[in-house]
């Protein structure tokens, strides 16, 4: 299993049913080129489903820490459905932008499934002057800037000819899945770690707590920021007691 880093872990946290972390990304294309000038759903699939070694981010879905006592943890998806993840939408003539636009907005509004792996891709067909669109939404969880590239550069190729995709190499072990109550143990096991951290950051959090937008607002905020100011400039002055020879 491994683990989602803190950053990564609060897109995860932050998850209402007001707000989500998704990413979406939007591709028009031209298929005049292709083998019979459409893209079929089918082979779109097939390509896909050629790809999915390569990365392990396609298969792999949240483990979740009892009680969210530790950070989530990413884990293989036993019941992965690869006709979940890939949909393919048709719009209404005439097929404008306006439609594409409303589409891909009602797309990216609706919420991933944290109980699945954190992906979707649409092919939209229909688009004014025979293009079409794919729609590829991802959750802010997933993606850095080292694994965005890894995911476009998976699914597309930057020549028209294609490339050679390695064959995915034979499943060794199944990993086996921690109980809730082995999660438990790992969440509890990682709390005095993480406090401690948390203690130790404190000198440098404190001064700046009244710029947090959702803390503004507390009574006696902006006061303690000040004060937790004063101290660190006052402990780090030439001056202070702990510095003078």
């Amino acid at each position: 299993m491994r683990q989602l880093r803190g950053e990564d872990a609060r897109f995860v946290y932050g998850e209402s049913g007001h707000a989500n972390s998704n990413i979406t990304l939007i591709s028009i294309y031209d298929p005049s080129t292709a083998r019979d000038g459409r893209v079929h759903f089918k082979s779109l699939l097939k390509h896909i489903e050629s790809r999915l070694h390569l990365s392990p981010i396609f298969r792999q879905k949240l483990l979740r820490v009892p009680m969210e006592l530790d950070f989530p943890y990413w884990i293989e998806d036993d019941d992965f459905d690869l006709e979940y993840h890939v949909r393919h939408i048709a719009l209404p003539k005439p097929g404008d932008w306006r439609q594409f636009c409303i589409q891909a907005s009602r797309i990216h509004a609706r919420p991933l499934d944290l109980s699945k792996p954190l992906w979707e891709l649409y092919l939209i067909h229909g688009l004014k002057g025979g293009k079409v669109a794919m729609v590829s939404k991802i959750h802010h969880a997933v993606v850095d800037g080292v694994s965005g590239a890894e995911i476009m550069g998976t699914l597309f190729d930057l020549a028209p000819e294609g490339r050679d995709i390695p064959p995915a190499e034979s499943p060794g072990d199944h990993e086996k899945v921690p109980t809730s109550l082995e999660m438990f143990g790992r969440g509890v096991f990682a709390t005095p770690r993480r406090v401690a951290k948390a203690v130790v950051s404190i000198p440098y959090i404190l001064p700046n707590i009244a710029d947090v937008p959702t803390l503004q607002a507390l009574p006696g905020v902006s006061t303690i920021g000040r004060i937790s100011d004063r101290a660190r400039r006052a402990a780090s002055s030439p001056t202070s007691p702990s510095t003078r020879p």
